[in-house]
């Protein structure tokens, strides 16, 4: 098989796909047997894809999603009816997902270490309830002109009385 021949084979594939959501059983053959495929070519695609499946599944062992999406998308290239491929490929959609867009929040509520302007309160409190601080620390503050500044009094009893948060906490 020729390189020519593999990238003609790429080619009709995906345009197939660019029109289509699914590409047949007997498109697949049409196409092969249109780009003169013999059995042998037929095996070196299917090793082709073996391999690109296992690299990719290599690299979601050890959580490397985007290397892993490119093998997977390689793999069903070459074979885009493999339900192993698609599955594989939408976990590792799924896993950039969940990584992506949820924080994990603070069992309990603490001071914050890193996020404080005077003793860690607001900050805490912030994570705690999955807020920004800015928007607590404002809210904060016009409580404060409106209790004419009793809000002073409970924010330095929670400043005593919150434990303060561990340093090797992941508040991803």
């Amino acid at each position: 098989m020729s390189n020519d021949n593999l990238k003609s084979y790429f080619e009709r594939i995906l345009k197939i796909k660019q029109t289509q959501e699914a590409i047949s059983d007997d498109e697949m053959q049409k196409i092969t047997s249109e780009l003169g495929f013999s059995d042998a070519d037929l095996l070196k695609v299917e090793n082709a894809f073996n391999a690109s499946l296992m690299r990719g599944k290599g690299f979601m062992k050890y959580k490397d999603w985007y290397n892993a999406i490119k093998e997977l998308e390689y793999a069903t290239i070459l074979k885009p009816n493999s339900v192993v491929a698609l599955q594989a490929l939408a976990l590792c959609y799924t896993y950039i997902t969940l990584a992506n867009g949820i924080k994990k929040r603070p069992k309990t509520l603490t001071k914050s270490h890193t996020d404080k302007k005077i003793s860690g309160v607001l900050g805490g409190i912030a994570s705690f309830i999955g807020i920004n601080s800015l928007i607590l620390r404002v809210a904060i503050m016009i409580v404060f002109f409106v209790t004419s500044g009793l809000v002073l009094i409970g924010y330095f009893m929670l400043a005593l009385l919150m434990d303060k948060e561990p340093e090797n906490i992941d508040n991803q």
